[in-house]
């Protein structure tokens, strides 16, 4: 996700870092249960834009934990 002030969005830039047929997933919780919403790189943005139009969004990451298995790896952040 981005950090920085209203407008600082840089989709292409994301677009360029992220693999073609990545998925992204928002998740919550609904009614005392988890709950995942996966998305394509576009449907993210389309889902992204309204809910941060003219507002400021900074997200600080407080931990990490990486696994790596040959040529994978997977990094979990919190």
């Amino acid at each position: 996700m981005h950090i920085g002030t209203a407008g600082w969005q840089d989709w292409e830039r994301d677009r360029e870092i992220y693999h073609p047929r990545c998925v992204l997933v928002r998740t919550r919780i609904e009614e005392g249960k988890p709950v995942a919403y996966p998305f394509s790189f576009d449907e993210f943005v389309e889902a992204t834009i309204p809910p941060l139009e003219g507002k400021s969004f900074y997200e600080i990451e407080i931990g990490r934990e990486i696994d790596i298995f040959g040529q994978v790896a997977h990094v979990y952040s919190a």
